[in-house]
């Protein structure tokens, strides 16, 4: 994962680093930043109406539908992982 998250960087030229993160907060926080991003490509598409913008929006739509999705999963996932009341998280196992 982190070699496709390297390369994908280096061919879109990204210099923002991932950041890792490890508790279910955290996950909160990027899941709603990333529903907002869905819905601004939502609007986008919404609103162009000339063909090379549409397909950018439709690109950019299906990038944040994808990326939303995922960050779900993760957080479910890592919520399965978190102990009842007085437990010790199982983070990274």
């Amino acid at each position: 994962m982190e070699f496709l998250s390297k390369l994908s960087r280096k061919m879109l030229g990204q210099k923002k680093e991932i950041v890792k993160t490890e508790s279910p907060q955290e996950y909160d926080v990027l899941v709603e930043n990333a529903r907002q991003e869905l819905q601004t490509a939502q609007s986008l598409f919404n609103h162009v109406s000339e063909k090379d913008l549409i397909d950018y929006a439709i690109f950019k739509m299906n990038a944040a539908e994808r990326h939303y999705m995922f960050l779900l999963k993760e957080a479910r996932r890592l919520r399965s992982n978190v102990p009842e009341e007085g437990g010790t998280p199982d983070w990274g196992k």
